[in-house]
C-alpha cells in the first residue's frame, strides 16, 4: 500500500523540479532564417543570408555568408547589415566592391561573399536586414527578426 503513494510523490516532485527549470534552458534556439524582401513589397533581387555561428552574441565576431545573383549591374555598392528595433538602430557597413568583388559587377552575375562583424549590443527582439545597396539603388536584400511582432522589416535604406 506504500509504494503507489511514494510513487505518486516521486511523479509530483519530479514534475515540480521540470517545471522550475526555466524554459531558455532546455529549449534548442532555432535556426536564423532570412526571407525575401519582397514580403514588404519590394522589387529587389533575393539574396540567400545564413550567419556562423548562428547565435549573435554581443562582443563576438559573426559572419554573414551572402550568395546571390546580380540583376542590374552594380557600379559600386555598400553591404549593410541593419540590426534594429523600435528602440536600437545600428548598421554595419562594408565595401561590396572594394574588399570582396571588383566592379562594376554586370547583369546576371553570381556572387558570393563573407562579412564579418562584431556587434556591440544585441537586443533581445530585433529584426535584422542585410541589404546591398548606393545611393541610388537598392540592389538585393534579405530579412529576418527574433520577434513575429518586430516583421515590419525596412522598406527601403535611403
Amino acid at each position: 500500500m506504500k509504494h503507489p503513494i511514494f510513487f505518486l510523490f516521486f511523479v509530483l516532485v519530479t514534475t515540480a523540479v521540470i517545471n522550475a527549470i526555466p524554459h531558455t534552458l532546455i529549449l534548442r534556439q532555432q535556426p536564423t532564417e532570412f526571407s525575401s524582401c519582397a514580403i514588404f513589397g519590394l522589387d529587389v533581387p533575393d539574396i540567400s543570408v545564413t550567419i556562423s555561428p548562428d547565435s549573435i552574441v554581443a562582443g563576438q565576431n559573426v559572419t554573414f555568408h551572402i550568395i546571390g545573383t546580380t540583376k542590374f549591374s552594380i557600379p559600386a555598392a555598400t553591404v549593410g547589415i541593419f540590426i534594429y528595433n523600435d528602440t536600437y538602430d545600428k548598421e554595419y557597413q562594408a565595401s561590396f566592391c572594394d574588399y570582396y568583388i571588383s566592379c562594376p559587377l554586370g547583369e546576371n552575375n553570381a556572387f558570393g561573399i563573407n562579412v564579418t562583424i562584431t556587434p556591440e549590443v544585441v537586443p533581445e527582439s530585433y529584426n535584422m536586414d542585410v541589404w546591398i545597396y548606393n545611393d541610388t539603388a537598392n540592389f538585393s536584400c534579405a530579412t529576418t527578426y527574433t520577434d513575429p511582432e518586430l516583421s515590419n522589416g525596412r522598406l527601403s535604406i535611403q
